[in-house]
């Protein structure tokens, strides 16, 4: 993690230990904003 001069955290680091790790973890967070998408078309009148 790192944090501002005032404390406050301003980024995640992230570290893979292969590619294959970065490419599920993308694929996941992918197919999660897909979903978030979707439910909120539903929830739309």
């Amino acid at each position: 993690m790192v944090h501002g001069a005032d404390g406050r955290l301003t980024h995640w680091v992230l570290a893979f230990a292969d590619r294959d790790e970065l490419e599920r973890l993308r694929e996941e967070l992918r197919l999660r904003e897909e979903l978030r998408l979707r439910k909120s078309l539903a929830a739309a009148p």
